[in-house]
């Protein structure tokens, strides 16, 4: 078995572009035979605010452990901004996490503990660095407060300015929103936009489709390990030629629709039927040929291909992740 730096010293020269996360052929399997992680490749380019869209139990937090060092992968290839990822590597140094549930000391303020982490991490605890990130997580009005008082969304908010010390260029956050509620939602949501305005490259793991669609530019579902669907957020959400319908009697409309010309297959989904058209097919035509057979349409909407992705892992797992 080749460790990390052996497989990267086979790469080719072009594998040593510096994009600020290059993955290749990931593959982590745990003691007990549970592969977490298989084959993933992914690519996150400078600017962009990258989600990693998954069910619990996907590959998310387990791929972004192994992104940092935290995780030893089996097989692959990791690079941060071109140099290979190994624990304690001096690249890391390039990027800001919140992994889990950030600790802090609770009998200290916020700055107290921003203070201690950034002199561990050997800079002085007085430095322009805290005060920027405190500026920057919107913490000003509690940062003098001791931790224990602190709601969960301020810890969370206190997490991020602690990854934002020395200004990385890279940030890595695993489900920022979780645990949440919809006014902290907001602000999270807000910080994210406010430091993606910055030029702050940013990956973000997230089992909420709607949370990706709204601070994401870029983004991919993973599934079982592997990357199911990648892309900007245009072309994921870009419309396909699926539809998603309710009808009145769904056997009679799929058995009618399935005849049609230009109609490619259907299938029972929830309530309701999806239809795949040939490209040169008008979607109004659908409507008609039902009409036509005496069967009522109540809903009608296009089926986006970030949404396809998604919900065909809901359909093969079941609600539980969710």
């Amino acid at each position: 078995m080749y460790s990390i730096i052996d497989m990267y010293s086979m790469q080719p020269s072009s594998m040593l572009q510096a994009l600020p996360v290059q993955v290749n052929g990931l593959v982590k399997r745990f003691r007990n035979g549970v592969v977490a992680v298989n084959g993933l490749n992914l690519s996150v380019e400078s600017g962009q605010v990258f989600g990693l869209l998954g069910l619990n139990g996907a590959g998310k937090t387990t791929t972004l452990r192994m992104l940092l060092g935290l995780v030893r992968p089996e097989r692959g290839i990791i690079l941060i901004f071109g140099n290979p990822v190994t624990p304690g590597a001096p690249v890391l140094k390039n990027i800001g996490s919140l992994i889990d549930t950030p600790g802090f000391v609770p009998h200290l303020t916020g700055l107290q503990n921003l203070a201690l982490y950034w002199e561990a991490a050997g800079y002085g605890r007085k430095s322009p660095a805290i005060e920027e990130a405190v500026v920057l997580a919107n913490l000003e009005d509690a940062i003098d407060r001791e931790v224990r008082s602190y709601s969960f969304g301020m810890r969370q908010r206190l997490g991020i300015a602690r990854a934002l010390l020395g200004s990385p260029p890279l940030l890595i956050l695993d489900e920022p929103t979780t645990g949440l509620d919809p006014k902290q939602v907001r602000e999270m949501r807000s910080l994210i936009l406010k430091l993606a305005a910055q030029g702050k490259t940013i990956l973000l793991s997230s089992h909420l489709l709607n949370e990706v669609e709204q601070v994401c530019s870029h983004a991919a579902v993973i599934h079982h390990g592997r990357i199911v669907a990648s892309g900007s957020l245009d072309d994921l959400t870009r419309q396909s030629n699926m539809l998603y319908m309710e009808v009145s009697n769904s056997p009679v409309a799929s058995s009618v629709l399935r005849k049609a010309v230009g109609v490619i297959s259907v299938h029972d989904e929830g309530n309701g039927i999806v239809v795949e058209l040939a490209p040169w097919m008008q979607r109004e035509t659908i409507p008609r040929i039902l009409l036509n057979a005496n069967i009522d349409m109540t809903a009608m909407m296009p089926r986006r291909k970030l949404e396809e992705a998604f919900l065909g892992m809901l359909e093969e797992n079941g609600a539980e992740g969710m």
